[in-house]
């Protein structure tokens, strides 16, 4: 009897052994592969295995690829190997990267000008992530290139015309909102008056500050005299529509307020 025969033997005697008796041989193989080194030994047993006869083991991986829903399983078991594995494969990633970098580069860049759409969506979806670091990053930028700046606005107006007017539109009709009847229209064109005057007197551009912002994240004001102040441009654009003053904290902020002295706003009322 040769080598070949006697291997094929013991094969039909184990699956014999195992139709009588599944679950034995289950609990029995859940046991082995608990034991320490189990699971290096059961890999060199699979290369040696795959290393005496690779074509028997790659046709039964085409023929289960070819099952129903072979797919969906494969994809769910490399996104709980990646998920276990994640240092190991940041590694590998990133050692492939290097041995070709302008290549890759090249590639991405080829890859994002045809899915523009998957593009856009990665970036919306970090910037929500990392939008404090996304905008210290993009004010530190600014303030290093000014002039490429002024040409990124300028790019960006011309592209999006429509989204734009779209948001003016919206902002003044939320603007119109906050404007109240008893309002002292006298004292609020008195204000814009002084703004003007300060403007020419000085020779920098001042404009009228709602202390508390109309369109606020946290609180919103009214557009009435007590709540206006003239202020010169620079410090309006970089107050945008914050409000930075001592008891309109959130919970567990009382610290943070001890440090503002005065409210750089003044009083509204």
């Amino acid at each position: 009897m040769t080598l070949e025969e006697k291997r094929a033997r013991r094969r039909e005697r184990a699956r014999a052994a195992y139709a009588r008796d599944p679950e034995k041989f289950r609990k029995r193989s859940r046991e082995n592969r608990l034991k320490p080194g189990a699971a290096e030994r059961i890999r060199e047993r699979n290369r040696a295995a795959y290393a005496r006869d690779p074509e028997k083991f790659r046709k039964q991986s085409r023929e289960n690829r070819l099952k129903p829903g072979a797919a969906e399983r494969h994809k769910e078991y490399l996104k709980a190997w990646t998920l276990r594995n994640a240092e190991r494969v940041k590694a590998l990633r990133k050692v492939k990267y290097e041995e070709d970098r302008a290549g890759n580069i090249e590639k991405a860049r080829v890859w994002k000008k045809r899915n523009p759409a998957k593009v856009l969506a990665s970036q919306r979806s970090r910037a929500s992530v990392n939008r404090d670091r996304n905008r210290a990053a993009r004010k530190a930028w600014v303030k290093r290139n000014p002039a490429a700046a002024l040409e990124s606005f300028k790019r960006y107006r011309e592209h999006n015309r429509e989204k734009i007017r779209a948001r003016l539109a919206v902002s003044k009709e939320g603007r119109e909102k906050r404007r109240v009847l008893w309002a002292n229209q006298d004292a609020i064109i008195e204000i814009y008056r002084q703004a003007e005057l300060m403007t020419q007197s000085t020779g920098r551009l001042h404009v009228v500050d709602h202390i508390i912002p109309l369109q606020g994240r946290t609180v919103s004001g009214l557009h009435v005299e007590t709540n206006l102040r003239v202020i010169e441009h620079h410090e309006n654009a970089r107050k945008h529509n914050s409000w930075e003053s001592p008891g309109w904290q959130g919970p567990g902020d009382e610290d943070e307020a001890a440090l503002v002295a005065v409210p750089r706003q003044g009083s509204l009322f």
